[in-house]
């Protein structure tokens, strides 16, 4: 058994980070620069309890400093 997540699901396409509803998740360089260039399936997470923070954050237009408190834990 693994714990549920409670974070926001994201698609990573090989190019773009992706919402459910194939909006593009404006994550900074820095974040994404090392995911491969194929697809994976994961949640944008933080720790337990904090959905509201990790969907100011990763919803956010343009990325802030906040998203190094953010981790894609890939499924």
């Amino acid at each position: 058994m693994s714990e549920k997540l409670d974070g926001i699901r994201a698609y990573w396409n090989g190019k773009n980070l992706l919402t459910r509803q194939n909006k593009i998740i404006n994550a900074p360089k820095y974040f994404t620069k090392n995911l491969p260039p194929f697809e994976l399936d994961g949640e944008l997470w933080s720790k337990r309890g904090d959905f509201e923070n990790i969907q100011s954050i990763v919803m956010d237009k343009t990325p802030t400093k906040k998203w190094s408190e953010i981790k894609y834990m890939i499924f």
